[in-house]
C-alpha cells in the first residue's frame, strides 16, 4: 500500500482506521437524498477522533 497525502485510498482492506463503515453509510445517506435543494452536511467529533483511533 502506497499512501500520499493527496490521494485517499478507496480499498476498504486498507482502512487502518476502521471508518469504511461509516464512511460507506454516509455515502449511501447522501445518495438516497431525496431533496431537490442542496444539502448541508456537518460531521462533529472530539479533537483528534478522527485520526487518533487506535490500530488493530
Amino acid at each position: 500500500m502506497a499512501l500520499s497525502a493527496d490521494r485517499p485510498s478507496s480499498n476498504p482492506q486498507d482502512d487502518l482506521f476502521c471508518h469504511a463503515p461509516f464512511a460507506e453509510s454516509l455515502a449511501n445517506s447522501i445518495c438516497r437524498y431525496p431533496g431537490d435543494d442542496g444539502l448541508v452536511l456537518a460531521l462533529y467529533g472530539q479533537w483528534g477522533s478522527g485520526v487518533s483511533f487506535p490500530v488493530k
